[in-house]
């Protein structure tokens, strides 16, 4: 493989990591929306109401027994519920977005860390060689000669 020049690399690899960042920040976005309301019926918020044996029907229950009887208005069962019958409301759309955005950001951040080239790894052994004083580039005379 022939070298290619730090600054050139340095470019490609801006390039390439804000391309990566907005698809992941997209498709996380775009998954959580599109998936939420499969999430809703598969623990039982479904558009004919709570499934008997549920994740969701021992969630009313749970929620029925702490309010004495009755489930609250605007509580978790009832807004996942909502949810689950009517589908996200634009506030409830946003936010799922919101957080789908930024876990795709988070497992980006995370698969950089974890899966690095080999011109990171180029890179690496340049500032290596640089801080043991073995530059390829010439030193540059020292400047406090100069202004004593």
């Amino acid at each position: 493989m022939e070298a290619v020049p730090q600054e050139q690399r340095r470019k490609r690899n801006s390039v390439n990591m804000g391309f990566g960042t907005i698809a992941a920040v997209a498709g996380g976005a775009v998954g959580a929306v599109a998936l939420a309301p499969v999430a809703l019926g598969a623990v039982g918020f479904t558009s004919a109401g709570i499934a008997a044996g549920s994740y969701a029907a021992s969630m009313m229950s749970a929620a029925a027994v702490a309010n004495g009887g009755g489930v609250a208005a605007g509580g978790m069962v009832a807004v996942l519920q909502s949810a689950g019958a009517a589908g996200l409301s634009g506030a409830a759309t946003a936010a799922v977005g919101s957080v789908g955005a930024a876990a795709g950001a988070g497992l980006k951040w995370l698969g950089g860390l974890i899966f690095k080239d080999k011109e990171d790894d180029e890179d690496d052994e340049d500032k290596k060689k640089c801080r043991n004083g073995n530059s390829p580039y010439p030193r540059l005379p020292e400047l406090s000669s100069h202004f004593a």
